[in-house]
């Protein structure tokens, strides 16, 4: 989670390959010195996609005729589903042969005239599995070329460029399986191992259990707006009003904004294809355009909505600080028990971030109305930016005196928050100097973030054990439900 919420993608740290010096009696059955053998393994989804593409260790590996070291009844059910025909057209096909002719003419690129004792063998093996499929002619050439020894770079280079422009013309590796079938074999394996995982965590309580039971349940109306965009099987967390609304600085011109929050069932997450993890409609219209009337939504799936509030996203961590109507579950129950973790050294920094954009923003605007007329598009656009800024500059004073964000406004902060939007600067030298006076507060609340980061006032980040422990605890409750409900 620490590596995620300072924006990098967690790389997969265990190998899939790896290189193995064994004894030769282990392998032939004779005395000798021990021999390199490399080993390589993949998910069973992951090779379905593997053998779909004609990867050539996938399909060597369905079609070897060798009996294997270990082979499991899932194995021969997807020969099963292949036939030994599938696997001849996989060789034939036309991935295969590129896969196998590509890194042959990369070899010869570059290389000597005549090619020395380590490169020959490589491409001429390569060529033999190139030219499966190719005509009489052409793989009686390379059975020659072979034969014969031959170490000549043009005379190999010849060849390969023939079997490149032949095995462009053959049918791609799909086209030869039952595509539908082998997507399945690998969705059952993939099914019967979450089981498996689910049947073996420790039963929740009743009150986790609860926690997931009484979500609320989307309406139908929003299940009609939403169609095929809301995922299927997923439950609600939260839901709410949000844009001006939520923030009680919305006017007759202002569009309805609706922020969900939603979970999906674990065994969902971990299919072939998961689904999505965001979806999101927006009205058309440009920036600080009148869109009365108009609904405009977005949903995250709860594991990506976390990985947002650990980066400390205001506009996220405030969702679990409002007031407003709301609809949710015990879910976010648990997560807004935890909100006050939310407030850190991170958030802070994301606070002055998008202030500091607004206020960029907010300039670039009002130089649209430099050297001409200043219009009044132009002071809705510096408008919309200064008052969204503003706001956030309300709250982020907040944070650094070590108070919670109240997210709606009361007061004076709201009447002045009101004012720089229903009254737009109708000049150059009035938009300049909203923007100044922004500048200055920005300015000032840097520095006491630097304060408050020298004295650790707050936190530097999330407490990321907790978090993935939570998220981990729901995510075992669904699958624990999957289990109970499957079929024995």
């Amino acid at each position: 989670m620490a590596a995620l919420s300072q924006g990098e993608r967690r790389r997969e740290t265990e190998p899939r390959r790896l290189e193995l010096w064994l004894p030769s009696e282990l392998l032939g059955g004779s005395r000798g010195p021990a021999q390199q053998v490399e080993v390589s393994w993949h998910d069973a989804a992951d090779f379905a996609a593997l053998l779909l593409k004609g990867n050539p260790s996938a399909v060597e590996a369905v079609r070897s005729g060798e009996a294997p070291l270990h082979s499991s009844p899932e194995w021969a059910a997807l020969l099963a589903v292949l036939g030994p025909g599938c696997c001849e057209s996989l060789l034939a096909g036309k991935d295969y042969r590129m896969a196998c002719a590509g890194p042959a003419m990369s070899l010869l690129r570059g290389s000597p005239s005549v090619l020395g004792p380590d490169l020959l063998p490589a491409v001429s093996e390569l060529c033999e599995r190139a030219a499966t499929g190719a005509g009489e002619e052409l793989r009686g050439r390379v059975v020659e070329l072979v034969a014969s020894g031959e170490a000549g770079r043009e005379a190999w280079q010849a060849a390969v460029s023939d079997l490149v422009r032949a095995a462009s013309k053959a049918p791609c590796a799909a086209s030869a399986l039952p595509v539908e079938l082998v997507q399945g074999w690998a969705d059952r394996i993939r099914r019967s191992s979450f089981l498996s995982f689910a049947m073996q965590i420790t039963a929740p309580s009743a009150a986790l259990l609860a926690a997931r039971q009484d979500a609320p349940a989307l309406d139908p109306e929003w299940l009609s707006r939403m169609g095929p965009a809301w995922p299927a099987g997923a439950g609600l967390v939260f839901m709410a009003q949000t844009g001006s609304f939520m923030y009680d600085l919305h006017t007759p011109s202002s569009d309805s904004d609706f922020s969900i929050v939603y979970v999906l069932p674990t065994d969902q997450l971990v299919a072939r294809e998961p689904p999505a993890v965001e979806f999101q409609h927006h009205a058309e219209g440009p920036f600080g355009s009148d869109k009365a009337g108009e609904v405009e939504y977005s949903g995250r799936e709860l594991g990506s909505f976390l990985l947002e509030l650990a980066k400390g996203n205001p506009r996220n961590v405030e969702l679990l600080f409002t007031e407003k109507p709301h609809q949710y579950g015990a879910l976010w129950g648990e997560l807004r028990a935890m909100r006050q973790g939310f407030l850190t050294l991170r958030c802070v920094k994301q606070y002055l971030g998008f202030v500091a954009e607004k206020i960029r923003k907010a300039a670039a605007f009002s130089e649209e109305g430099a050297g001409s007329a200043f219009s009044a598009e132009v002071g809705r656009k510096v408008s919309k930016s200064l008052y969204q800024g503003q706001h956030k500059l309300y709250e982020l004073e907040r944070v650094l005196r070590g108070e919670s964000p109240v997210v709606a406004l009361v007061g004076e902060e709201r009447e002045a928050v009101l004012r720089l939007r229903r009254q737009p600067p109708s000049s150059l030298g009035e938009a300049r100097a909203l923007i100044a006076e922004a500048e200055a507060q920005l300015r000032s609340l840097s520095g006491r973030a630097r304060e408050a980061e020298a004295a650790a006032a707050l936190p530097a980040e999330v407490d990321a054990p907790a978090l993935c422990g939570w998220l981990r605890g729901v995510r075992e409750r669904l699958a624990q439900q999957a289990a109970a409900g499957a079929p024995r």
